[in-house]
């Protein structure tokens, strides 16, 4: 009887599942591929740890020399070697591993990339690399509500989360993530604390974070009209033309004297304003 993934699959990614499962118990090297923030690597983890499958992980940024690295991996038993972000790797590189996994029998290599990696293996330098390889399986983003609203049954009750989605709310998380899980679950956390979630609820927190932003700009432009009106002020009575209202002691000032300073005054404003 075919047993069940521990994990997450959707009907996209069960051929996938199946061909790749297939040939862990064969020596194999081979290719899993597909867009940022799908969950290739978890995907090829919980695959490899469900399957009791003895496995090396490394990125390929962690790799410094190639020759050095595959000369300290123990390979007195069968071992799986998984390279992620193997779009980085250069045509010796690939070469290199190549040459070692065909002169050791327990060694299998399966390389881990993003859309870059497949378009590098199509290129006319790596024609022999891709020939080589005994798959190249793309693994693809959730392609529909009903596929979401399963990852979402999964993950949630994996974390211990009880959230409930309308079917409005599901549209506008596929809408918005376009699929990829990193960002769902992201999303997901950024919803701790709710029991049920509607497309509104969305939708709000859209009208908000505008509100915030508008509320920001008029407080910006509050800020500037008084700097600049402190600014005239202090430039108008820093002024040597213009005379000082508070009397001298022992001295009164007469209404028309006053009524004069103002004239004054203002059309010091006035020549300010019009600079």
């Amino acid at each position: 009887m075919e047993t069940q993934p521990s994990f997450f699959v959707s009907e996209s990614n069960k051929p996938v599942y199946i061909l790749l499962k297939s040939f862990l118990n064969d020596k194999f090297i081979g290719v899993v591929y597909g867009e940022n923030g799908i969950g290739k690597t978890t995907f090829v983890k919980r695959l490899l740890d469900d399957e009791y499958i003895n496995y090396v992980y490394i990125p390929a940024s962690k790799i410094s020399d190639i020759k050095v690295f595959l000369d300290d991996l123990d390979l007195d038993e069968p071992l799986v070697l998984v390279i992620d972000d193997a779009q980085h790797f250069t045509l010796d590189d690939f070469r290199e591993i190549f040459k070692y996994y065909l002169t050791n029998k327990n060694l299998s290599v399966l390389f881990i990339g993003n859309r870059n990696l497949k378009q590098k293996l199509n290129t006319a330098g790596f024609k022999s690399i891709r020939a080589g390889m005994n798959f190249i399986l793309e693994l693809k983003p959730i392609q529909t509500v009903n596929e979401l609203e399963k990852f979402l049954s999964y993950y949630l009750s994996e974390k211990g989360i009880n959230i409930k989605f309308t079917r409005g709310a599901l549209k506008y998380i596929l809408r918005k993530t376009e699929g990829r899980i990193k960002d769902i679950v992201e999303l997901i956390e950024s919803l701790q604390g709710k029991r049920f979630v509607t497309a509104l609820t969305f939708e709000k927190r859209k009208v908000l974070t505008y509100a915030a932003s508008i509320v920001v700009v008029i407080a910006g432009f509050i800020g500037i009209f008084l700097y600049k009106a402190d600014k005239l002020v202090a430039s108008i009575f820093s002024s040597n033309k213009v005379v000082a209202l508070k009397p001298k002691e022992n001295e009164t000032i007469n209404p028309k004297e006053i009524k004069e300073k103002d004239k004054l005054i203002k059309q010091k404003i006035q020549e300010q304003e019009s600079k």
